[in-house]
């Protein structure tokens, strides 16, 4: 079952500054999206007011707080709700693609990669840092990703909805299971539900790997590094829920 969790509640349940952070993002309102966006994008404003402004910063530091602002502040939030500001896609700001479910507390997600066991051994040591690059995350490059942060996940409730026509060709051919808090959106460019999560706030790393024609995935032991349990993908995914207590100590460092 799902936990999800009010904003005054988040602290007093553990959820650690980073997934509060990206709460509160989501959260805000559109008068607090609008006021941002002229100092986002500040170096458009010349061109959106077609007038020539050498320091577009400076200009809309001046011009805060009077009504000028406000109209150029309305005419950009136009812009981004109707993907007509002059940027790329991936420069638009992440709350444009979602919208916010709520927080999730310490629930088992799935999480697809070519990379299981390293993720299994080593964490999250990947992801994307910057919340409002969130939105399109291919555009982050693997030379940003490498300093950690903040990765994606499926609800284990939610997964075998969505994945099956994806993950293969875009998420991973392998996956892992683990316990983690993080904030529950639906992104319309994905046509999915997402849980964004702080990756070294990851516990219990569970790798199901390719293990052959026979019985294409598996878990295997921690400590001796035989088959556990294998079989089709979903099978695997069940039996881990299943028997995670009696098993434990062999499917996690």
């Amino acid at each position: 079952m799902k936990i999800y969790i009010k904003e005054s509640q988040v602290l007093k349940e553990y959820i650690s500054n980073n997934e509060v952070s990206l709460l509160r993002y989501f959260e805000m309102s559109e008068e607090d999206h609008k006021r941002n966006l002229p100092y986002a994008y500040h170096y458009l404003v010349d061109e959106i007011l077609e007038k020539d402004i050498e320091d577009t910063l400076g200009y809309v530091e001046q011009i805060d707080g009077t009504e000028e602002f406000d109209r150029l502040a309305d005419t950009m939030y136009k812009m981004i709700k109707n993907y007509k500001m002059p940027i790329s896609q991936d420069e638009y700001p992440a709350w444009t693609f979602f919208d916010l479910h709520g927080i999730v507390k310490n629930q088992w997600m799935i999480h697809f990669t070519e990379y299981a066991e390293d993720i299994a051994k080593d964490g999250f040591t990947h992801g994307v840092y910057d919340i409002e690059r969130l939105g399109i995350t291919s555009s982050v490059s693997d030379f940003e990703k490498k300093y950690g942060g903040y990765n994606f996940a499926y609800d284990v409730n939610d997964y075998k909805r969505y994945y099956r026509d994806r993950w293969s060709n875009k998420y991973g051919s392998e996956a892992v299971l683990f316990r983690c808090s993080g904030v529950e959106l639906w992104h319309h460019g994905d046509e999915e539900p997402q849980i964004i999560f702080w990756g070294d706030r990851a516990k219990n790393i569970i790798p199901i790997t390719e293990c052959g024609e026979e019985a294409p995935y598996c878990v295997t032991s921690v400590k001796t590094g035989n088959i556990i349990y294998e079989g089709e993908f979903e099978e695997v995914v069940d039996w881990v829920l299943a028997n995670y207590n009696q098993y434990r100590k062999h499917l996690h460092k």
